[in-house]
């Protein structure tokens, strides 16, 4: 009975991130804005797997709303938007995270608001409580009847954060 009570693995004081696990989710929400009428909804799922240094995430989502559209003959026409964002991280040393991201979001069928970006980034712990994050958001292209669009404007920041 008393080794029931003994810890069966000692945490290394060194890599004390590391956390070998799964966590699943599940969301969703309802509302309404009662004095229009309207009416949206949002619903999603997220995985998180870590596996010694290696941080593995992934969302999506749907939704449907007809806040902001215009009322036709036949009633309020909604709008459905999903998006969904796939990333690793990697810790190399314990101030040093390496981050790799891909999302994706498409709101509606204006072209205009198909978003895709790959998103590296680099987090370098200066102390416990300050982080210094350069990022980069790259754009991806598709291609449509009147030639290849971009989906946002490319850029690289930085960022110094202090947590208190």
């Amino acid at each position: 009975m008393a080794d029931a009570l003994q810890p069966s693995e000692t945490l290394n004081a060194s890599q004390n991130w590391v956390d070998n696990s799964v966590r699943l989710g599940v969301y969703g929400y309802r509302g309404a804005a009662t004095a229009a009428g309207l009416n949206f909804q949002i619903g999603g799922a997220d995985v998180d797997i870590w596996f010694k240094n290696l941080n593995l995430y992934a969302t999506a989502w749907t939704g449907m709303e007809d806040l902001l559209l215009p009322t036709t003959p036949f009633g309020s026409k909604g709008q459905k938007s999903t998006a969904y964002s796939l990333g690793a991280e990697y810790i190399a040393r314990p101030w040093l995270t390496g981050v790799l991201r891909y999302e994706a979001a498409d709101q509606g069928n204006d072209a205009a608001k198909h978003i895709r970006r790959v998103i590296p980034a680099v987090v370098v712990g200066i102390r416990p409580n300050i982080t210094w994050t350069t990022e980069a958001h790259i754009f991806n292209s598709y291609r449509k009847a009147t030639g290849t669009v971009k989906t946002g404007d490319d850029l690289v920041r930085s960022r110094l954060r202090f947590i208190f």
